[in-house]
Formats: structure tokens, C-alpha cells, sequence
């Protein structure tokens, strides 16, 4: 009994860190355009992805049309856009404690969980909220009932699984299918089962897929295809005519990133993911290094276990990820559910070895005490950690009342502090950082200021996606020094330059400009802070 309510007080620390990522502003840039993209789906009660009502040509329909669809329940909010990225990562960690459950035990189905909701990247998501969410719960959700239905053969399966893999790929494209095409051939190839190459039923599986990704191949044609002089912005490629947004979808957004040659390039590093993992898995980087090493040990003496399919659905999309040319930390995340339960398991399995091996075991709970007495020298918050020391004396009590039978004891004391610091995180830490950007500040001042909230809004040298977004109305192209008062956020490096041309004006307010998505030990030491921030002024601009 103890170690059930020890355990559903876990569960409420998760809720609580939810609760807190909702009331977290949106951040630029990506955030920030998503959410005003779903704005505008909203207030014009259409389907198509434009953003200043120019079209958009970059990530698929979905989660734009779920935020929007959200908008019109919740209103233009917080909570409207984050709810169903929200309910998607509930949707991943259902279907990751299914998979946990059917091949392992209780044990490991629970630890899955807790390690999914305590790895660093999987809570930051649903604070800057962008497409990964939605990714990671659709995957989880195709991932098993694929399995499953490859196993069983069973037709409920089969459509859910279809289900689950058409909505990934109208959330962000076709290589999500990877995975789970690389887990059920890495069986056949283990089963020796060749022949499952030549059944019907696959083939048919993927046209059921397609069937359920038509509204997004229809968007897309509809909105450019079905309109070959229409001129779009490429970004690297320029204004073109002729786009065709079902190539867009099928092969530039995916491989042309892949291969350095769509719209959007970058520049990949092999190493990229090898260390991000470490950060983006946190607390549990390092481990699943070991588990990936410890299953494909199992794999290469043909030994036993409950299952491979996490290890052929991590390891070819891994691969695939540290080829690209076009690499982002998040982009992990989709793997998450599978490295959850391939750290669990392994958990498990650790704590039944000799003695000499349980070093890891000291090692997590002495971890866990570092990171709790530095609580209080990073958020310099007496009250703040005092009330996080309390619920976790209350979650080691409760799980020490039973501790001799708990072998898992410091595992979940150390899933506890990093939800714990993630709750500090959420409550103390991103506040302070959003007052950093402009878009935020700036609207929460013109909504504090009644006088200023019918006038039209310029921007020059700011990036205004926020503003648009917590205003709830567009930012309209407007000539400078018209015939009517209007308000500008002006950046310092533009302000001679403008000050030359629209003399009249008068300075309202004065603000401190940062990409808080790309901190820098500068921005972080307050001594050092005033040198890499932008000053931005809010003007009055008179006729």
C-alpha cells in the first residue's frame, strides 16, 4: 500500500509539472509561429497553413488543425494550444506502459513510465511545444498495435496501427515510418520469417495508411498544386511558382533535409545525437548506452529475451538521424517510448546481478542528493525548495516504509528529483528567462495599457510571432509614418535609422531582447548578461 500512494504521489508531481508547463509563454521562434499559424487557422476558419496570411510551406496539417481545433473549444490560449500536444504525450506514455506490460512484467511497465516522464527533453516539449508531443504519442500508439497485429494478426490492430502511423506522418512527414518498418523487419529477419515479405496483408496496411494520411495529401494539393501560379517563398530556394506541396510532403521536407537539398539545409555532424542523447534522456543518457549495449549483446549470443523490437526501432532511426544533414536535439524524442523500456528493462534486470555490479544503485541515489542540495544555489528560492524537500521526505517515507521488498527504491527517488527539478524549472527558472523576450513583455504591456490596444502594431528588427499570438490579431504591414498613430518595437541596432524617418514619435517603453531557446553561459551569469542582450523600444509613432 505504501509503495502505491508513494507511487501515485509521482504521478501528482507529473501532474504538477503539466500544470505548470501550461502557464509558460510561448517561446520563439518555432513555438511561437506554430501556435500563431493555428491562430490564424482559427480566425479564418480555414484549413490551410499560412502565417501572416502568406503560405506557409514546412511541417504537415495536423497539429496546426488539432491546436486550432482546441482554440475554438478553449479560446485563443495557453492551454488551448498545449492541450493536445499535452494529451498525445499522455497518449505515449499509455502505449508505453501497454508494450512494457505485454512482453516484460509490472515492474518494468511502471519503470518505463517513470523514466519516459522524468527524461529532460520529454518535459521540456510540453513547455515549448512543437510537433515532437504529438509525434511521440502517434508513434508509441502505431508502435504497438503494429506489433501486436504482426503477432496476433488481429484486425483491430491492424486499423488502430494504421491509424496511429497516418497520424504521424501527417504530423511530420514519411521517414517517421522508419521505426516501425525497422522492428518488424529486424523480426522477420530474427524469426527467419521471409515469407511475411510477401503477404497481402502489409501491402494492404499501407494503403489503410495512406487512406487515413489523405486529408493532409488533399490539403496539400488544394492549397498548391491546384494552383501552379501561385507565387511561394522556398526561404534558400526563393519565390518560385509551380510548387507542388505533395512533393513538398513526400520528398523535400523529408529527404531533401536528409540530403542537404530541400528548402531547409543545415549542416550534420555523425557525433551530433551521440551526445545530445546524453542531455536530451537525462537523467538516463548514459544508461541506455548501457541497455542498447546489454540487448545487443543478448542479440549477437542469440540469447533470449522478452523482446527486440525497441532495440530494430532505436538503433536504424539513430542511424538515420546521425546521417542527416539537418539535425535537431528534439528530433529524438520519437525514440523515447522505445529507450524507456529498453532502460527499464534493463534496470530490472541490473538490480538481480552479483553484488560488485550495484555500483550504479549508490550511484543514482548519490546523484539524486547532489542534485537536491544544489536546488537551492540554482533557484536561490528558500521557500521554493523547502516545499520540494517536504514531497520528497514524503515519497522516501512512503516508499521506506516497504524498502526491504522495493528493490527499486533509489530508481524512483531519482525519477522524483527530476521531476521535482523540472517543477522548480517550470515555476522559478522560465518566468525569469521570458522576460527576456520582447514578444511576451511587449504584450502583456499594450494589454496592461487599455488605451494602447486598438492601435495597430509594426515591428522592425523583431521577430513579432508571439505578439501576434498573445494579441490575438495580426501584425499588419504598415507604412511607417501614416496618417495614423500606431505602435513599433523597434530594435536599438534599427532605432537611427528610424528615428530619421519618423522623427514624431515617443518612446512608451523599453525592453531586454534574448533567444531564450538558444541559451549561452553569457546570457546565463548576470554579470555578464547586458552584453549579448538587445534593447527594444516600444514607440508611439505620430503622424
Amino acid at each position: 500500500m505504501a509503495q502505491k500512494i508513494g507511487l501515485g504521489l509521482i504521478f501528482l508531481l507529473f501532474v504538477a509539472v503539466i500544470y505548470s508547463a501550461i502557464g509558460i509563454p510561448i517561446m520563439e521562434p518555432d513555438a511561437a509561429i506554430y501556435a500563431e499559424i493555428a491562430r490564424e487557422m482559427f480566425a479564418n476558419h480555414s484549413y490551410e497553413i499560412t502565417y501572416q496570411g502568406d503560405d506557409w510551406l514546412d511541417k504537415p496539417h495536423l497539429p496546426f488543425w488539432l491546436s486550432a481545433l482546441a482554440y475554438s473549444v478553449f479560446g485563443v490560449t495557453l492551454f488551448g494550444y498545449k492541450l493536445p500536444a499535452i494529451l498525445a504525450s499522455l497518449l505515449g506514455l499509455y502505449y508505453t506502459y501497454k508494450f512494457a506490460l505485454r512482453y516484460y512484467d509490472l515492474r518494468v511497465a511502471l519503470l518505463a513510465v517513470g523514466v519516459l516522464i522524468s527524461a529532460e527533453h520529454f518535459l521540456l516539449s510540453l513547455n515549448d511545444v512543437r510537433a515532437e508531443p504529438f509525434l511521440m504519442g502517434f508513434m508509441a500508439m502505431a508502435f504497438y498495435h503494429l506489433i501486436v497485429f504482426f503477432e496476433d494478426n488481429k484486425p483491430r490492430d491492424f486499423w488502430l496501427s494504421a491509424l496511429g502511423a497516418g497520424l504521424m506522418i501527417m504530423t511530420k512527414g514519411v521517414f517517421v515510418l522508419i521505426p516501425l518498418f525497422t522492428a518488424i523487419f529486424g523480426a522477420i529477419l530474427l524469426k527467419k520469417q521471409f515469407n511475411e515479405l510477401l503477404r497481402i496483408r502489409w501491402y494492404f496496411w499501407i494503403l489503410i495508411t495512406l487512406a487515413f494520411t489523405s486529408p493532409v495529401i488533399i490539403s496539400y494539393y488544394l492549397q498548391f498544386d491546384a494552383q501552379p501560379l501561385k507565387a511561394v517563398d522556398l526561404r534558400e530556394w526563393g519565390v518560385q511558382t509551380e510548387v507542388s506541396g505533395i512533393r513538398f510532403f513526400f520528398w523535400d521536407s523529408q529527404f531533401g533535409r536528409f540530403f542537404n537539398t530541400g528548402p531547409i539545409q543545415g549542416e550534420g555532424r555523425f557525433d551530433f545525437y551521440f551526445h545530445s542523447l546524453l542531455w536530451a534522456f537525462w537523467p538516463w543518457g548514459l544508461l541506455i548506452y548501457f541497455a542498447t549495449g546489454h540487448y545487443l549483446y543478448k542479440l549477437a549470443k542469440k540469447q533470449p529475451t522478452a523482446e527486440f523490437y525497441t532495440l530494430f526501432a532505436t538503433l536504424p532511426m539513430f542511424l538515420v538521424f546521425s546521417l542527416s544533414s539537418f539535425q535537431l536535439p528534439h528530433y529524438l524524442n520519437i525514440l523515447f517510448p522505445f529507450m524507456a523500456i529498453m532502460s527499464a528493462a534493463y534496470l530490472v534486470r541490473f538490480f538481480e546481478w552479483s553484488k560488485p555490479l550495484r555500483w550504479l544503485h549508490l550511484g543514482y541515489f548519490w546523484l539524486a542528493a547532489g542534485l537536491l542540495l544544489a536546488i537551492p544555489l540554482i533557484f536561490n528560492n528558500f521557500q521554493l525548495s523547502l516545499i520540494g524537500y517536504l514531497i520528497l521526505a514524503g515519497i522516501i517515507l512512503l516508499f521506506s516504509i516497504q524498502f526491504i521488498n522495493f528493490r527499486h527504491f533509489t530508481v524512483w527517488i531519482f525519477i522524483s528529483v527530476s521531476l521535482l527539478v523540472n517543477l522548480m524549472i517550470n515555476i522559478e527558472f522560465y518566468p525569469k528567462l521570458l522576460e527576456y523576450q520582447t514578444s511576451t513583455t511587449a504584450a502583456r504591456y499594450i494589454e496592461n495599457h487599455p488605451n494602447l490596444k486598438d492601435l495597430p502594431i509594426a515591428s522592425i528588427g523583431v521577430s513579432p510571432r508571439a505578439i501576434e499570438f498573445n494579441l490575438n490579431r495580426n501584425l499588419q504591414p504598415i507604412e511607417l509614418c501614416q496618417s495614423q498613430p500606431i505602435l513599433i518595437l523597434v530594435n536599438e541596432s534599427k532605432w537611427d535609422d528610424f528615428s530619421q524617418v519618423c522623427p514624431n514619435n515617443m518612446k512608451l517603453a523599453e525592453f531586454y531582447d534574448y533567444p531564450v531557446t538558444r541559451l549561452s553561459p553569457e546570457f546565463v551569469k548576470p554579470e555578464t548578461r547586458n552584453q549579448v542582450v538587445d534593447r527594444v523600444f516600444l514607440v508611439k509613432s505620430q503622424p
